[in-house]
């Protein structure tokens, strides 16, 4: 593993720890219905496109 590809993923894993910090903070101030209406949304639009390729499939 060359020492950039260290610094790359370090880097990358400090950046998703602060952006996982920062929308748990969000989340504590924000209401429960906000933040679960987030959820759904995000959930179904990563599960959409598998159940379209999963219908295509059948």
């Amino acid at each position: 593993m060359m020492p950039t590809d260290r610094l790359t993923m370090r880097s990358t894993t400090l950046d998703s720890s602060v952006n996982e910090k920062i929308a748990a903070a969000e989340m504590l101030t924000t209401p429960a219905m906000v933040v679960a209406s987030r959820m759904e949304i995000r959930v179904g639009s990563i599960l959409e496109p598998l159940c379209l390729a999963h219908r295509l499939e059948a």
